[in-house]
């Protein structure tokens, strides 16, 4: 039984991991295109 507990907390483990690594990939993502949104912005007000 315990041996079953500990496989399931470790698979448990494991998708945690994958999860907070894709929601770091997607911050990243947000951050980069803020960035591109921002230089674009004031790329465009610079020219009024």
């Amino acid at each position: 039984m315990g041996k079953r507990i500990l496989e399931i907390n470790e698979r448990h483990n494991q998708s945690a991991l994958r999860f907070d690594s894709q929601l770091t990939g997607i911050e990243t993502e947000m951050k980069k295109a803020k960035e591109g949104f921002e230089e674009e912005k004031n790329r465009v007000y610079k020219r009024s």
